[in-house]
């Protein structure tokens, strides 16, 4: 969904951000928002390391900071992240921005963590406060750290495989025309399905995944289990057997215009399912959709095996309990 087929976004439900995450902590029984924080923190990092490295950076931090942070709240507005403005800001010392409608508390957090680092080149603590129906999210020096500023993303996106489904594009944008059946307004920073009402956001599926790695380093190889079957009571529990149709169907839809993979084979027998989705990013995501959805189908619990290929294949089989 990007001109660079390399740099990839993936369009979602904000609340099933927080769904997601909620459930994993109910799960794990423990409080997570300080892991999402950094795992988030060293995605952006990462990101705007990258995007805006030697001289580039250099002269943004130099001569362009204010700008820097007025474009990239305009963009998470664009991008249905909230609406977003710096409140304030002294050099080397702090960043507030005042946020209503956030796509997600903890992702945001880390988020303006990874800025800070980026333009301050300080380590960053972040505290949030509510304050007239929204956030003040102030980025600051956290003294107490001393290691180094980022954990290089260790995750590699495979390469990616040819698509097989195709949209009607606009002209102007490029982005899939049916996305113009969504209510995107800038000044609120959100964009919103009008059929369920649900409010949507464009995020990087190699954020989730640096979310997803922090998760596992600090709680145990259990996680992945974890975020699947967090994904699966969402998906259950926010979706209907009514919004679904033709399974099948529904299925190639859902992944295609969401940007999560290519679903180039789906077998679904009475008590099984079985799917080959090429590019699944994020796939524990995918995987937990793909048991969510059955589950809606058959109207029974189910047990789910994945399989992820270095590819970027993904590869699922769901059995009925």
């Amino acid at each position: 969904m990007t001109r660079n087929p390399d740099q990839r976004v993936i369009f979602c439900e904000s609340e099933g951000i927080d769904m997601l995450f909620r459930n994993i902590q109910e799960l794990v029984k423990v409080p997570i928002d300080h892991i999402i924080i950094e795992g988030k923190r060293k995605g952006a990092y990462d990101y705007f390391h990258q995007a805006f490295s030697g001289l580039k950076g250099a002269l943004i931090r130099t001569l362009m900071r204010r700008q820097f942070f007025k474009i990239s709240t305009d963009m998470g507005a664009l991008l249905g992240l909230g609406r977003l403005e710096l409140a304030d800001y002294a050099k080397s010392e702090y960043i507030k921005i005042y946020g209503r409608n956030v796509y997600s508390v903890p992702l945001y957090s880390g988020d303006l963590a990874g800025i800070f680092n980026f333009m301050e080149g300080l380590p960053a603590i972040v505290k949030c406060e509510e304050k007239d129906g929204g956030y003040i999210f102030t980025a600051s020096p956290n003294s107490e750290v001393q290691e180094e500023l980022v954990a290089r993303l260790q995750g590699k996106a495979p390469p990616r495989q040819p698509g097989n489904t195709r949209l009607e594009r606009c002209q102007v944008c490029s982005l899939p025309v049916v996305l113009a059946e969504y209510e995107w307004d800038q000044g609120m920073g959100t964009i919103a399905d009008p059929a369920t009402s649900r409010c949507m956001a464009l995020v990087g599926p190699t954020d989730i995944d640096s979310v997803f790695r922090e998760l596992e380093n600090e709680l145990g190889e259990e996680i992945p289990r974890t975020i699947l079957e967090a994904q699966r009571r969402y998906i259950t529990s926010a979706f209907d057997r009514g919004e679904i149709g033709k399974l099948e169907e529904y299925l190639h839809r859902h992944f295609a215009l969401r940007g999560m993979g290519n679903l180039v084979q789906v077998v679904l027998r009475e008590d099984s399912l079985e799917a080959t989705v090429n590019n699944a990013s994020p796939p524990l995501l995918v995987a937990g959709i793909l048991q969510g959805f059955f589950e809606l189908n058959s109207g029974s619990g189910s047990s789910c095996q994945y399989d992820k290929g270095e590819n970027g294949t993904l590869n699922v089989e769901i059995r009925r309990d």
